[in-house]
């Protein structure tokens, strides 16, 4: 396997990884800060004090004018600085699992 291709398969896996977690947390973070932005901007408009957010008996609200959601997924490399630890251990307990059971061979050797 070439040097890049295995660079890739390491970013990939290290993205893959990354994704579970931490993606979904920031998507729960950015749907929090969207709630509160909607909030405030309902209590701006009096949107609570008002019956034309509930009814259509004084005329239909502006929903056009709500904040729109964006969600903006964090660059590859920030994934990769964030599984590089779950990695590392996990590289480290797969050598120290290796040495354990080639001692035990050794030592059982038949």
């Amino acid at each position: 396997m070439q040097k890049e291709n295995l660079i890739l398969v390491v970013i990939g896996f290290a993205d893959t990884v990354a994704l579970n977690l931490y993606m979904s947390r920031d998507f729960f973070d950015a749907a929090r800060q969207y709630r509160q932005q909607v909030i405030n901007y309902l209590y701006d408009k009096k949107a609570f004090a008002s019956q034309q957010w509930f009814t259509t008996d004084e005329g239909m609200a502006d929903w056009q004018s709500l904040p729109k959601f964006s969600f903006q997924p964090v660059e590859v490399s920030v994934n990769l600085k964030r599984a590089l630890p779950d990695v590392s251990l996990l590289l480290m307990i797969n050598v120290l699992l290796f040495i354990v059971i080639f001692l035990i061979f050794v030592k059982t050797e038949v």
